[in-house]
């Protein structure tokens, strides 16, 4: 089964959800998707775009890179308190050694991509069939 079967099955027989979370989420894809796809979205799959999935990754870079690390343990390394809820946090350079094991990932990040085959362990057929009574 590929992505695309799994998320047409996921669409078909989706579960009923909580009315303020799902007009929530239609609202949020609004922003997003034509307002003909927001019901399918983000269960649909039009095609395979490998143009568009590397443009993205070119795009992650270390210079949009925000790393949060989140621990009591660093508590006495923080200098700055956010205004409104008086969170305590800070910012850093990134270690050299950080700098120069990611600066060129794009060719690491491309190896990670692969199209896996398709499981043959789900059906992607959706035929009901009743059973005679004897």
């Amino acid at each position: 089964m590929c992505i695309r079967d799994r998320n047409d099955l996921l669409f078909r027989f989706k579960d009923k959800e909580r009315p303020l979370s799902y007009t929530s989420a239609l609202a949020s894809r609004m922003q997003k998707y034509p307002v003909e796809e927001v019901l399918v979205q983000p269960f649909f799959y039009e095609e395979f775009q490998p143009d568009f999935i590397q443009e993205q990754l070119k795009s992650l870079t270390l210079d949009n890179l925000l790393i949060k690390l989140q621990s009591k343990e660093n508590k006495d390394k923080v200098n700055q308190k956010e205004p409104w809820y008086q969170t305590e946090y800070s910012v850093e350079e990134l270690d050299e050694e950080i700098v120069s094991r990611y600066e060129n990932p794009y060719q690491y990040r491309l190896s990670l991509i692969h199209i896996s085959e398709p499981t043959r362990l789900l059906s992607i057929s959706y035929a009901v069939f009743c059973l005679k009574k004897k």
